[in-house]
């Protein structure tokens, strides 16, 4: 049983039953809708609206209340992570096991939100009394009313709405160069930023803070470090996002996992539930989801990651602009259509949970020497959370298990950063919770030995082969990156510089947390530094650096906000310097703001995707089955299998180039400016030698053109059969 005699009904639980009962009857609706044909009649937008709220908060949010979580950041972060979990392993059993049952898997789930839903409306109807509709209007009018004069932010922030957009209208993609979208984002951009900076200094130097307008400045911060170039163009602002489209649909099509040509298909998780998603409300292709997702991943994971800056610190102003940090430093552009950005939602929700359990338990000094109690600390078991009993706290853990397992099943490397910091906290006596570490590694081997037998038989040499070797990590994460074009290379250098900065600030601001009471400084460290031990375990294909810095920002976050409050939160008195301390928290806001926005930007002239190149990839691809396609960029508009690889030194000159590409195998070649930009930038390929090789390829090689317009072009071999792209 949960708890209902020590922790009281929360004011909000009307609340959460109308909205569970209005999201689990609008999907119902829906799928019921596209099982039997008729969903066309609703539009598109509607549905995949539908649909996407329905996987975030079924049946998760039932759940949490019936858990009765706190309204600090953890409820939400549960609700949402829980939610998609269950859809992730749902969906991963129907494909995986050749089920066969999308809608069936769907109503399950359903049927588990319409459970969970009834049984809270049973508890507020047995307390209906003490918790009332009107007691909810109440918390809901406290909740939004202002701290003092609102007007002010209220109108920036307007502003700063309608700068966003004129840039975003403005905005001329196809111009970016070296510089990436830095160099083509207009004034409005630029003075919408910087007033946006100003809003957050206002707010974070209220004396109380209003929690509703800091909540939307920190929404509109994510949107506009985000989504110009998706807005602006349609599409997804970074590439691969279309391989995840492919292999999607894939399972959309084949209504069961396809062979393991791809690393991927092995973690199929987060791609299985987005299949049942798309097949359960009618849309048949999973691009509706790609445009914007970067904003509702920033979104969902703004609420773990202020729950963990409230337990570290307990100041919700740390909280909130730990959030900020959080998105001022997020130029590892991981928060796309892609399984890393769930599996970190998981792993931050993992990290606020235990934090706050922490924070509200009574923990037992150690005695002794600092050897014995190092030694012994791993035998401490925490008191419960002030108010819960042992129910409570096995229901939490097996949440927590259920995450985990979620995790596993959708991402290959995040359950090893995961299982870190279990194993740390464990250690250190921290947490009730002594074996989820073992749980979560025990899932692991088991769905690395079953579930991803086809990936490690064909690679367990290079997994091998990648443990222990950090110079050879290292290198391939960061060395083998800052090459090509001068001026690309130098601005290579300003992502390692945000990351030191990040480190910097961090180091700071856990200077200032050792003089806070109850903050475990030396945990917080180990937390924060516990995800970069993953150089010494896998290259992750050259990313594991930027993988280790991404698991390590949910804690680096909020230490950086320590850096910044005494600038924001000065003690001293007099007005001037108070004034001078908030324009340069202003400043260090503005800047940070411009360091973002050249990062994530840097790679956009090859990163992006031009609507036209879409859709001629795609009917390219469709075409030409399984033939021969070569390529010079990423290749990713192509999708998988196809894998075409060449040699650095094919791009010394236009004769080695076109000799490279028109391998025995290449019938088909395709040729796109986001591919031309993609060489010339990273791997310093002058237009002289590409240009060079396309006219070598169609003379000496004996290609034939088949398509050539808007800065597409493909290229047959005689022999190959014939294809007509875009209506020629």
């Amino acid at each position: 049983m949960l708890q209902r005699r020590r922790t009281p009904l929360p004011i909000w639980v009307p609340l959460t039953v109308v909205a569970s009962a209005v999201v689990v009857a609008a999907s119902l609706a829906i799928t019921t809708l596209s099982a039997f044909g008729v969903a066309g009649a609703l539009p598109p937008a509607l549905r995949a609206a539908v649909g996407v709220v329905a996987v975030l908060a079924m049946p998760g949010f039932p759940i949490a209340a019936l858990l009765r979580l706190p309204t600090n950041g953890v409820f939400a972060a549960i609700g949402v992570s829980l939610s998609l979990a269950v859809n992730i392993l749902a969906a991963q059993l129907n494909y995986a096991g050749g089920l066969h049952q999308p809608y069936a898997t769907q109503y399950a789930v359903s049927a588990i939100g319409v459970v969970a839903t009834a049984a809270l409306g049973r508890q507020w109807y047995r307390e209906r009394q003490t918790v009332t509709v009107a007691g909810v209007l109440r918390w809901v009018r406290r909740g939004v009313a202002p701290t003092g004069v609102r007007w002010v932010s209220v109108t920036l922030l307007v502003a700063v709405a309608a700068l966003f957009f004129s840039a975003v209208r403005r905005l001329d993609v196809e111009a970016a160069g070296s510089l990436g979208l830095f160099g083509v984002l207009g004034v409005d951009y630029y003075a919408g930023l910087a007033l946006l900076c100003a809003v957050l200094v206002i707010e974070y130097r209220r004396a109380v803070l209003d929690r509703a307008v800091v909540a939307t400045s920190n929404v509109v911060l994510i949107a506009y470090i985000t989504m110009p170039v998706a807005w602006s163009m349609g599409t997804a602002p970074f590439v691969t996002a279309y391989v995840h489209r492919m292999i999607t649909n894939w399972l959309i099509d084949g209504g069961a996992l396809p062979p393991p040509v791809d690393a991927r298909i092995s973690w199929a998780g987060f791609f299985s539930a987005a299949a049942n998603l798309i097949t359960t409300t009618g849309l048949h292709d999973s691009a509706i989801l790609l445009v914007s997702a970067s904003l509702v991943f920033g979104i969902c994971l703004m609420f773990p990651v202020y729950a963990i800056g409230l337990a570290i610190t307990g100041s919700r102003r740390v909280g909130w602009l730990g959030v900020t940090m959080l998105t001022l430093f997020n130029w590892y552009q991981q928060d796309y259509f892609a399984p890393q950005a769930v599996a970190m939602l998981f792993y931050a929700t993992l990290l606020a949970v235990l934090l706050w359990q922490l924070r509200a338990s009574n923990v037992p000094a150690l005695a002794g020497s600092r050897l014995k109690r190092t030694a012994t600390a791993w035998r401490r078991i925490p008191g419960r959370v002030t108010g819960r009993d042992g129910s409570w706290t096995l229901a939490m853990e097996m949440t927590l298990v259920v995450i985990l397992a979620a995790m596993v099943v959708a991402h290959q490397l995040t359950p090893l950063a995961a299982i870190g910091v279990l194993l740390i906290i464990s250690a250190a006596g921290l947490t009730r919770y002594k074996l989820l570490w073992l749980a979560a590694f025990v899932i692991f081997i088991g769905w690395f030995r079953y579930g991803a037998a086809a990936y490690w038989q064909g690679h367990l040499g290079q997994v091998i082969a990648d443990i222990g070797g950090v110079d050879q990590n290292l290198n391939s994460s960061v060395s083998q990156k800052i090459t090509g074009d001068p001026t690309y290379r130098d601005l290579q250098l300003l992502r390692i510089g945000s990351a030191l900065l990040l480190m910097a600030l961090a180091g700071i601001g856990w200077l200032r947390l050792r003089r806070l009471p109850r903050s475990r400084p030396w945990l917080i460290a180990a937390l924060a530094l516990s995800p970069f031990v993953l150089v010494m375990l896998q290259s992750y294909g050259g990313e594991v650096a930027i993988r280790a810095f991404l698991y390590a920002s949910p804690v680096l976050s909020p230490l950086a906000a320590m850096c910044i409050l005494p600038l924001l939160r000065p003690r001293t008195g007099s007005a001037l310097p108070r004034r001078l301390m908030a324009v340069a928290a202003g400043c260090v806001l503005l800047v940070t703001g411009l360091l973002v926005t050249a990062n994530r930007g840097l790679n956009i002239s090859f990163e992006r995707t031009k609507p036209h190149e879409l859709a001629i990839a795609s009917e390219l691809v469709a075409k030409i089955h399984d033939a021969g396609l070569g390529y010079w960029g990423q290749g990713a508009l192509y999708g998988v299998p196809r894998d075409f690889d060449l040699a650095d030194s094919c791009f010394e000159s236009a004769e080695e180039l076109a000799t490279c590409t028109a391998q025995p195998d290449v019938e088909y070649f395709s040729n796109t400016e986001q591919d031309e930009n993609f060489v010339r930038l990273s791997l310093g390929a002058t237009p002289a030698i590409t240009q060079g090789a396309l006219e070598l390829l169609r003379t000496e090689k004996g290609y034939q053109t088949v398509y050539d317009s808007g800065g597409v072009l493909v290229l047959k071999r005689p022999s190959a059969p014939n294809i007509r792209l875009g209506g020629n």
